[in-house]
């Protein structure tokens, strides 16, 4: 998916965060306005548990609306 650093995150958003061994209970192929997001990590592990997921994604998701 696209980088969480560089996706555009709109006002009116909403996150689907799926299982990590079992993924989304839906087919996101039924989907199309439905947008995969990667969350950029360094070494070797390329996973994070879906609750430390949700959390990044959220601050990421807040940070960006605090005004300057």
């Amino acid at each position: 998916g696209e980088s969480l650093c560089r996706a555009e995150l709109p006002e009116k958003s909403a996150f689907v965060f799926g299982n990590e061994e079992f993924g989304f209970s839906f087919d996101p192929a039924d989907h199309p306005e439905v947008r995969t997001l990667a969350i950029p990590q360094f070494g070797q592990v390329q996973s994070l548990n879906v609750s430390v997921a949700a959390s990044v994604v959220m601050y990421e998701y807040v940070r960006r609306r605090q005004a300057p």
